[in-house]
């Protein structure tokens, strides 16, 4: 997976450190560090979710993590088991459609980032 231009807020996962400036833009393609094959991602304009082969998910960005960092268990163990298909991410939510056609939704300013797993509404 390849990733260029703002990189402000470590969208791009490459790394580097939190004293990057609003200027901070790679302007051509970088190779972002990934072990497992990529099959879906979602991205914000602050920040990246991926889905791997293997059924884990990856965050970076938004000033938290630099680069791509497993973030599957947020979710239970019965929803893994369920396996992930897709993924999408808004600026302060994501999505998630398992395999068997259900979707999940967390606020990512609350279940990403504390211990909450609050997946849907309420």
């Amino acid at each position: 997976m390849y990733g260029w231009g703002r990189n402000d807020r470590q969208q791009l996962g490459l790394g580097g450190g939190l004293a990057m400036d609003i200027y901070s833009c790679e302007t051509s393609p970088q190779l972002i560090p990934i072990e497992n094959n990529v099959v879906n991602v979602g991205l914000s304009s602050s920040d990246c979710i991926a889905l791997t082969e293997n059924n884990q998910i990856l965050s970076w960005g938004d000033r938290k993590y630099l680069e791509p960092t497993q973030i599957t268990e947020i979710f239970p163990d019965e929803i893994i088991s369920r396996n992930f298909h897709l993924c999408g991410s808004g600026l302060s939510y994501q999505a998630y459609v398992l395999m068997d056609g259900t979707l999940w939704t967390c606020n990512k300013k609350i279940s990403i980032s504390s211990d909450v797993t609050c997946n849907g509404h309420g």
